[in-house]
């Protein structure tokens, strides 16, 4: 939320403090499992804006993430998209 009020460095503290416990929690091929639930499409949206708010060092700093983001965007349908 931070980051549509202007606060970009606020939103990329939250980013910084946030993701290693998420990338901590990243086991499975989606969030939850090795099928993508709702979860991820909502998650897909957010990393897709913060890897725009940091410029694209996200990726560089948490590498699981770049995985991820190819098993999400890689689903028919949202491929083709």
């Amino acid at each position: 939320m931070p980051c549509y009020h202007g606060e970009k460095q606020k939103a990329l503290d939250v980013i910084k403090n946030k993701m290693p416990g998420i990338v901590k929690f990243m086991q499975w091929k989606f969030l939850a499992g090795d099928e993508p639930t709702v979860i991820d499409f909502f998650f897909l949206e957010l990393l897709e804006l913060m890897v725009f708010i940091t410029e694209g060092e996200l990726f560089n700093e948490h590498p699981t993430l770049v995985q991820y983001h190819k098993n999400m965007t890689s689903l028919p349908g949202l491929k083709e998209y």
